[in-house]
């Protein structure tokens, strides 16, 4: 950040105050306001009538031929300058004088972090408490919906453990195998059927076995016992009314079944949840940390504004008030 501090004004009115002849130009005969509502100086204002000297460093400034109207100005805010400041107006610009400029990047680090820091940092403390509270929450509702979708999701995996019988299932796929291609059967025992590559066994079973049950009880196998039902319908313990007249298609019924599906669908629903408030989390990251980084770009600006002020300098142990004007950018 880049300070300039100038202070001509005062050095003008100090030398306006020093030009010979210039408070002449004021009559003497004016009424106790200038209509502006500007009080006339009432002690003595040339500083030679009053005995005093100037400082050598503004007894040096010439004279300066000025307009009673200009004068008037002049002399209105000399008044202003050198009459006893308010204490609470000077406190108030030195303070925003004082202030130094944000990082955006900071800031939007510290919100890609933990939403909501980069807007504490940017003093927005409303938008840093929202932030932050969205983030508590998500966390909150992710990790309570993963829990009861894992808690679901054992049960219905201890269910298929209790009711679905894969020996059942292999047999029949191994049956079907030595039956269905009548003129190039599988002839081998099943002992040779379990231990063939599936793209193999495919090629001897109806076109609707299209997924292998994995030998381990993994997600695929739980899934596919629910999914596929004209495939693995026949394991279920309960399945019924199977159509003879489409012996290699399941198409029966299985209360069992039926509930296995309906608690399946329960546990991803919840786990669906899960992951919708865990991306609510990753976005509210980037969300957070880009108002972060706009918060503190815009609070920047506002420092950048022109600020007038008073300052009394002592020049040659006499103090002088003068106007003071800073441009910060």
């Amino acid at each position: 950040m880049k300070r300039s501090s100038l202070t001509p004004a005062g050095l003008v009115l100090a030398a306006l105050l020093a030009a010979p002849g210039a408070w002449a130009a004021i009559p003497t005969d004016r009424p106790a306001t200038d209509g502006r509502g500007v009080q006339p100086a009432s002690p003595v204002l040339d500083p030679a009538a009053a005995g005093e000297t100037l400082p050598d460093a503004l007894a040096d400034a010439g004279p300066l031929a000025v307009s009673p109207r200009s004068f008037e100005l002049a002399r209105k805010l000399t008044f202003a300058l050198q009459a006893e400041p308010d204490a609470s107006g000077v406190e108030a610009v030195a303070a925003e004088g004082d202030q130094e400029k944000l990082n955006p990047g900071r800031a939007v680090l510290l919100s890609a972090i933990i939403p909501g820091a980069g807007e504490m940092y940017a003093g927005s403390t409303i938008k840093a408490v929202f932030f932050f509270g969205l983030e508590v929450t998500s966390w909150a509702m992710a990790i309570s919906y993963a829990q009861q979708g894992k808690d679901k999701q054992d049960e219905y995996q201890a269910f298929a453990e209790s009711h679905y019988l894969e020996p059942v299932y292999r047999n029949k796929e191994y049956e079907f195998a030595g039956i269905y291609r009548s003129n190039d059967p599988f002839t081998g025992t099943q002992a040779d059927w379990e231990t063939l590559p599936w793209d193999q066994k495919i090629e001897f079973l109806p076109p609707n076995f299209t997924h292998e049950l994995s030998k381990t009880h993994n997600q695929s196998y739980y899934e596919n016992i629910g999914k596929y039902t004209t495939q693995f319908g026949f394991g279920w313990d309960d399945q019924t009314g199977d159509d003879q007249d489409t012996p290699y298609v399941w198409d029966g019924k299985s209360p069992r079944m039926e509930q296995y599906i309906d608690m399946r669908y329960d546990s991803n629903r919840l786990l669906d949840r899960s992951a919708t408030f865990l991306m609510v989390v990753m976005a509210n990251h980037v969300v957070s940390a880009l108002d972060a980084g706009f918060t503190v770009r815009a609070k920047n600006r506002k420092l950048a504004e022109v600020e007038v002020g008073m300052r009394a300098p002592v020049i040659n142990d006499i103090p002088v008030a003068m106007g003071s004007l800073r441009v910060t950018w």
